[in-house]
């Protein structure tokens, strides 16, 4: 059996001493390992900035729907307001005072969960 070759160990990575210092072919192997693993990461951090940045656009527009919404509640619950009651509109019959209720308001029913003060 020949004798075992001396080792060095850089930064984790063995390699072969020879007469010239490392291996150059296990040195080689190692930069391009390193330089695949550089590359996937860059992908990979280029698609997470991709993602965040499609996200904080969402979250902008979610914010901006809620504020939309709060303020078309705010305007259905005055218009509802305004209406008034249908318990104080005369009506000549039943059926007629059951047309016109998704337009006025009852004193016994709360309209889309709205509570009138």
């Amino acid at each position: 059996m020949g004798a075992e070759k001396e080792k060095a160990v850089v930064s984790g990575y063995d390699f072969d001493l020879v007469k010239q210092g490392l291996d150059q072919d296990q040195v080689t192997s190692v930069i391009t390992s390193l330089n695949n693993l550089i590359e996937s990461l860059k992908k990979e951090n280029e698609q997470l900035k991709s993602r965040e940045d499609h996200l904080l656009s969402l979250a902008r527009l979610a914010e901006k729907v809620i504020i939309e919404a709060d303020i078309v509640a705010a305007d259905i619950k005055k218009l509802l307001q305004s209406l008034p009651y249908i318990d104080d509109i005369e009506c000549s019959s039943d059926q007629e005072k059951e047309l016109p209720t998704y337009l006025v308001r009852t004193k016994s029913t709360d309209i889309a969960g709205f509570q009138y003060s």
